[in-house]
């Protein structure tokens, strides 16, 4: 979603596969499609790859905010944090 709460991307699968490998297009797509207004991300843990999540916050120059699969609180800072949050505000 964007800072408007719009859906800017979606796609549908015909098999149940695993979220973390749906993780880099979807940041790919959003960020061909937003260019520099794309600053960060947030999304469940079934999304955490600490080595894929580092590539990607480098390559796009974002900040993904993704929680350790064991511990939510392995997030750090307070901007990862706050927009962890905005994202669990959304999901309701």
């Amino acid at each position: 979603m964007n800072a408007n709460g719009y859906v800017t991307c979606h796609k549908l699968y015909d098999s149940n596969i695993a979220d973390i490998s749906t993780l880099k297009e979807a940041v790919d797509k959003h960020s061909k499609t937003f260019g520099k207004q794309f600053l960060g991300a947030a999304a469940d843990r079934a999304y955490y790859d600490a080595d894929l999540n580092n590539t990607l916050e480098k390559k796009h120059k974002i900040s993904l905010a993704i929680p350790h699969k064991k511990s939510r609180s392995a997030l750090m800072g307070k901007e990862k944090d706050k927009l962890y949050n905005k994202r669990a505000a959304i999901e309701a």
